[in-house]
């Protein structure tokens, strides 16, 4: 097993890595776990082709990276193949810099809007 630091380990325990969470929870959680000395950045991984992309840093308030999520969300979506069969995004995670993923319910996900 992995060995990780005490903040790590704290920030960890925060989340119940057997749950999936809503984007709203996802962010709030994200801004909590943040532990770094620094201006943390914000990650959405989407396992499509692998997709791992800056959505925005901590600092951020939590509408901003809703908004972020949703845009890059949109754009994934609308750039789906042609030829793509079956669901082309099937899992999402959102992490921090330096801190632990947490898995993101797809479906409120995928429904999130810019407007």
């Amino acid at each position: 097993m992995t060995k990780h630091g005490r903040k790590f380990s704290e920030a960890l325990a925060k989340i119940d890595r057997s749950q999936r969470y809503h984007p709203t929870e996802a962010v709030k959680l994200a801004k909590e776990t943040a532990f770094a000395k620094f201006d943390e950045t914000v990650e959405l991984h989407l396992r499509t082709a692998l997709v791992h992309v800056p959505v925005g840093k901590v600092s951020l308030n939590e509408e901003q990276l809703l908004e972020n999520i949703a845009t890059l969300v949109e754009a994934i979506v609308k750039s789906r193949p042609p030829g793509a069969k079956g669901q082309y995004i099937k899992s999402a995670t959102l992490t921090t810099t330096m801190g632990p993923g947490i898995k993101l319910d797809l479906q409120p996900t995928l429904s999130l809007t810019t407007s």
